[in-house]
């Protein structure tokens, strides 16, 4: 065993008994109590299976945003089959089979469009938060009560602990039986190490990817059943932010967003570190922000522990000699070799890419156009999915009817995703994504001179936001592909996340535009913004000179 592998087994769990020890001092002997422990068991109990179907994903080498947004519609869907008078155990396993397919739809999409996991999985946080807000009509569905609700209490004649607790501890140890002595599971761990050789072994990954993404989201479907439980009620706002927790459970765990590493034990001890944390410091009376401020540092220093143990990327480029000795190691073994260990012609651990480089004049066209685009097709993507809603309940129209518009907008945006994602892989990017864009700003346009009125018909409306939707979601998905091939493989990362970064900019103005446009001016303005807003996305993108090319 080498010594990484052992200050990665012990050191995390050593980390939660410190961690443990510390609050316990400063809070006292009642932290220990067997109350306080079973509460932290039921508050770990939601971010822990979900951060087991995660650890698959990572360890493939993929990531899943949309888990909050997979967590709320269960609740919803679990919430409105109740109210069907269905019985709760089919209202559970319809709810998680809906989440299932949402993951298989991310599997599909992921290794069909040949696009980022991070970018595909970012689209359909939105979409699946979008329908759980039309499922639920933007407000709590009550349910009647039944054994659901029990889960995560302790009920006559059980052991210590809930029974949806003891389901986490049961599944959990499956996953971990699944991962380590199974054939999918080395097929995981092979396609996580090295993609393209286990390829070249025979490995299906296509079919892999999309079980793995399916298998994880029937995980995030248990835990928005244990949601439920705990809420006694379908929620479409729950979960906001959740998925950042249990991918820092997994990371915190020894788990690598290069994929190839994970492990099931330590996903569950980083999951236990983020709940005594966040429980010792509520105990304590500390704020929240000192909460995230603890759990940010931690997660900082276990990506830079492993950064600085033997075996790490940055300690085998020093030491060439350690490479060729473990990459032997690990054929003797059978096991997968990564890239850093059988490559050693990468750059150096130090030289990394920077805005610098973004800007030099080999890609300065490339990067201004990129920032502009991801900056106003943001805007315009948040502004669509957060205003529609109180656009259409200010003009005078029903709430049923505000969220049927939502719905129909999020209904387009899902075929106009796929239809851009494969137009920009098999067509051609360039004339589909400035066709895309200029037709979204017709239909917005179009929508700008409508009328909106209590007694104007529905259908025009509805029919419009549907074309609407799946014209802008067509121009996000081929954008974010665009930016994914734009930039050579070094400065590819950089890139993308300095590109992110201002649709993240564009996210944060499209409140305050939302706000100029429909209390001032009304619906006519905010699609007219739209419509505007979609012209300097086409302009911006028409700037980016390298793009994918059309398939043979």
């Amino acid at each position: 065993m080498t010594t990484r592998s052992l200050i990665e087994r012990a050191g995390t769990f050593v980390g939660l008994v410190l961690v443990a020890i510390i609050f316990g001092l400063l809070v006292g002997p009642q932290f220990f109590a067997p109350t306080n422990l079973e509460l932290m068991a039921r508050q770990m109990a939601i971010v822990s299976i979900a951060a087991v179907g995660m650890t698959i994903v990572i360890v493939s080498g993929g990531i899943d945003l949309s888990v909050g947004s997979m967590i709320a519609l269960c609740t919803v869907v679990i919430a409105q089959l109740l109210r069907m008078n269905v019985s709760p155990l089919f209202a559970a396993l319809g709810a998680i089979a809906t989440v299932a397919f949402c993951g298989f739809l991310n599997g599909v999409l992921i290794t069909q469009l040949r696009v980022v996991p991070f970018i595909v999985t970012l689209g359909t946080m939105l979409i699946i938060r979008g329908a759980a807000k039309g499922l639920g009509e933007e407000r709590r569905i009550e349910a009647p009560q039944t054994w659901l609700n029990d889960l995560l209490r302790v009920t006559r004649g059980e052991a210590l602990l809930p029974s949806g607790i003891w389901a986490v501890i049961v599944l959990s140890i499956l996953v971990a039986l699944l991962l380590r002595y199974t054939r999918f599971g080395r097929h995981v761990f092979a396609i996580g190490s090295n993609e393209r050789m286990a390829r070249l072994c025979g490995v299906a990954i296509t079919r892999t990817k999309i079980v793995v993404y399916a298998l994880s989201a029937a995980f995030v479907g248990f835990a928005g059943l244990l949601q439920f439980s705990k809420l006694s009620v379908g929620d479409p706002t729950v979960a906001v932010g959740l998925e950042l927790d249990v991918i820092a459970a997994v990371i915190i765990g020894g788990g690598s967003l290069s994929g190839g590493r994970g492990t099931v034990a330590g996903t569950l001890i980083g999951a236990a570190i983020m709940t005594v944390i966040q429980i010792g410091c509520s105990q304590r009376g500390l704020a929240n922000w000192v909460q995230q401020i603890v759990t940010g540092c931690i997660i900082v220093a276990a990506v830079a522990l492993r950064w600085l143990l033997p075996e790490s990327p940055r300690y085998l480029l020093r030491h060439p000699e350690r490479r060729q000795e473990m990459a032997r190691t690990l054929e003797r073994m059978g096991q997968p070799v990564s890239d850093a260990v059988t490559v050693p012609q990468q750059a150096d651990a130090g030289e990394r890419p920077s805005i610098r480089t973004l800007l030099s004049s080999d890609h300065r066209a490339d990067t201004l156009g990129l920032w502009a685009a991801f900056l106003s097709c943001m805007l315009t993507v948040y502004l669509a999915f957060n205003w529609i809603p109180s656009m259409l309940a200010d003009a005078g129209f029903s709430s049923s009817l505000a969220s049927a518009g939502i719905t129909a907008f999020n209904l387009g945006g899902l075929a106009g995703a796929l239809v851009g994602g494969l137009s920009i892989t098999r067509w051609g990017s360039r004339t589909a994504m400035l066709s895309f864009t200029a037709m979204a700003a017709v239909s917005a346009a179009i929508m700008s001179r409508m009328t909106y009125a209590p007694g104007a018909a529905a259908f025009p409306i509805l029919a419009m936001l549907t074309v609407t939707g799946g014209m802008i979601n067509a121009v996000q998905s081929t954008m974010f592909a665009l930016a994914a091939h734009v930039y050579p493989a070094g400065i590819r990362a950089t890139g993308v996340g300095a590109g992110a970064s201002f649709g993240r900019l564009g996210a944060v103005i499209s409140g305050y535009v939302g706000v100029w446009a429909l209390d001032f001016h009304g619906p006519e303005s905010f699609f007219g913004v739209i419509a505007l807003s979609l012209i300097v996305c086409g302009i911006a993108l028409a700037r980016v000179t390298h793009h994918v090319p059309r398939r043979a």
